[in-house]
């Protein structure tokens, strides 16, 4: 081979190395700018979720010496709040920008979506006696009705209420919006002793790893999220539910107690 085809061959590796570098470069410079972007889009929702977080729990705070003056009347012998119920009345601060943050990032969720049907913010826990359960739960949601003032159920949508197995918990979760409570949602949880103890030493510990570990389904599949998730059927499955309520499908129908009260 003479030395001009050898220069020539030289110059097209030299042009080729150097375009490969180029192209090199402009792939990390554009996974560069990609991290970058994510980077500010989830410190954005981070500022977002803390704000909102915030004017949220201010709103709370005009309503909930009302609502936990209302929430201490209807106890009875055969209700009680729970234990501390002051202490976790209203959600941290940390905790509901944690909550705000995830449907921000993971739910691709609104603000004024997010705002609209987060319902857990304010929240207390009645304790039934268990031959009493079906009586005292109608009950409460009956003068709830009376002296909240046009009240609407948030969750559920429904006119039943019920134990549904298979959702990793056990007893009745509703969520209330009354008018004279500036309609900010009001959670209210009927357990009984079997089912508050079962959810906060059993299931609670082992939901908060399911929610972390499994977020998607494709992670669900996964064998240590089987594990969890039949673990927790198995604690749900432990619990009594109370025998005055519809065996067949576990349901207490509040839909004449809504219609007596309109």
């Amino acid at each position: 081979m003479d030395n001009k085809n050898k220069t020539m061959k030289n110059k097209t590796r030299k042009k080729k190395s150097h375009k490969s570098t180029k192209i090199s470069i402009k792939t990390m410079t554009d996974e560069s700018n990609s991290d970058s972007t994510i980077q500010v889009d989830d410190k954005r929702n981070r500022i977002k979720a803390n704000r909102v977080a915030g004017q949220i729990i201010n709103l709370s705070k005009t309503v909930i010496k009302n609502i936990k003056k209302l929430m201490e009347s209807l106890q009875s012998k055969s209700s009680k709040l729970s234990d501390n119920y002051t202490k976790f009345m209203i959600k941290s601060h940390s905790s509901l920008s944690d909550k705000i943050y995830k449907r921000l990032k993971y739910d691709k969720q609104s603000i004024a979506s997010i705002k609209k049907n987060l319902g857990d913010y304010i929240r207390f826990t009645f304790i039934i006696t268990e031959n009493k359960y079906k009586a005292e739960v109608t009950r409460i949601i009956k003068e709830l009705y009376i002296q909240g003032g046009m009240c609407s159920p948030l969750k559920p949508d429904k006119k039943v209420i019920m134990w549904d197995l298979g959702d990793y918990y056990q007893g009745i979760n509703t969520v209330y919006k009354c008018n004279k409570f500036k309609n900010i949602p009001i959670e209210i949880q009927f357990h009984t002793k079997s089912s508050i103890k079962t959810k906060e030493f059993k299931l609670h510990p082992l939901y908060e790893k399911y929610r972390k570990r499994c977020k998607t389904e494709e992670k669900k599949k996964k064998k240590s999220c089987k594990k969890l998730s039949k673990k927790m059927l198995e604690y749900e499955k432990s619990i009594t539910i109370p025998k005055d309520i519809d065996q067949s499908d576990n349901k207490i129908i509040i839909e004449n107690i809504v219609n007596f009260i309109k």
